[in-house]
C-alpha cells in the first residue's frame, strides 16, 4: 500500500510539474466561464458572500477581497457595469468556488485535458462530464485525500 501511495504521489508531482502555470491559468479561465454567473448583480454578490462563509473560504480570502466583497454586498443594487469591478469580483468568486470539491475536481479535469494537448472549447464542454473525469482520476483521489486530512 505504501509503495502504491508513493507511486501515485510521484506521478502526481510529475504531472503538476509538466502542467505549468500557463495551463493552470488557462484552465481557471475556462472554469470561470463554465461555473460563474454571466451577470453579476446584488443577488450573486449576496450568494457568494454566504457561500464563502458556508465553505469556510472567507478566512482564506485576503483582507482586501473580504472588504471588497462586503462593500459590494452593501453598495451593489443592480448589475455591475464596471469592467474593473466585474473582473475583481469574478476573481473573488472563482477563489470561493475553488474551495468546493466540485470546482476543484472540474479544474483538475481541465488541467489534465490541457496537459494532454486537448483543444478545450468552453462552449462545448459539459460541466457534469468534467466533474466525472475529475472525480474518477486516481491522482485526484490522492490529492483530495491529502486536502481532507489536515492536521
Amino acid at each position: 500500500m505504501t509503495t502504491q501511495l508513493a507511486a501515485g504521489l510521484a506521478e502526481q508531482a510529475e504531472f503538476w510539474g509538466r502542467a505549468g502555470q500557463h495551463i493552470i491559468s488557462k484552465a481557471k479561465s475556462v472554469l470561470a466561464g463554465l461555473i460563474l454567473p454571466r451577470r453579476i448583480g446584488r443577488f450573486e454578490v449576496e450568494r457568494y458572500y454566504r457561500k464563502a462563509h458556508r465553505t469556510r473560504a472567507w478566512r482564506r480570502l485576503s483582507r482586501e477581497a473580504r472588504a471588497l466583497l462586503q462593500a459590494a454586498r452593501r453598495v451593489v443594487r443592480a448589475e455591475v457595469r464596471s469592467p474593473a469591478l466585474r473582473s475583481v469580483l469574478t476573481e473573488i468568486f472563482l477563489s470561493i468556488e475553488l474551495h468546493t470539491l466540485r470546482a476543484r475536481a472540474m479544474l483538475h479535469a481541465l488541467i489534465k485535458l490541457l496537459a494532454r494537448g486537448a483543444e478545450v472549447i468552453s462552449e462545448r464542454l459539459n460541466p457534469s462530464t468534467l466533474l466525472v473525469i475529475g472525480l474518477n482520476s486516481a491522482s485526484w483521489v490522492l490529492s483530495a485525500h491529502a486536502c481532507v486530512a489536515r492536521p
